[in-house]
C-alpha cells in the first residue's frame, strides 16, 4: 500500500472532521511516547531541581519543555479538536439528511 501512513497523517483537507481527528490523535500519541519514555520526571524542573542534580542542565530543560507542551497539547488542544471533528461532522451529516 503505496503512501498509506501519509495518507492517514496527512488527510487532502487538513480542516475537515478526520483531519481534525488525526491532529488530535497525533498530540495525545505525541505524549503518551513521551510519557512512557519517562519524560515525567524532568517536570522537577519547574522547582528548580532536575533528575540528574545538575541546576539549569540544558537538555533537562528542552526534555521538561517538550513534556508540558505535549502535555499541554493532549489536555487542552485535543479535546478541543475532537469535538470541533464531532460538531463539524454531525453538522455535515444533517446538512446531507435536508438536501
Amino acid at each position: 500500500m503505496r503512501g498509506g501512513w501519509r495518507r492517514v497523517l496527512l488527510p487532502e483537507r487538513v480542516l475537515s472532521p478526520r483531519g481534525l481527528l488525526v491532529r488530535a490523535a497525533v498530540l495525545v500519541m505525541v505524549f503518551a511516547v513521551l510519557h512512557l519514555c519517562g519524560l515525567r520526571e524532568y517536570t522537577m524542573l519547574i522547582t528548580g531541581t532536575t533528575p540528574d542534580g545538575r541546576p539549569a542542565n540544558p537538555v533537562s530543560m528542552a526534555l521538561a519543555i517538550m513534556y508540558m507542551l505535549a502535555h499541554l497539547g493532549t489536555v487542552v488542544f485535543a479535546p478541543v479538536l475532537a469535538l470541533a471533528a464531532l460538531s463539524w461532522a454531525a453538522y455535515l451529516y444533517l446538512r446531507a439528511e435536508r438536501g
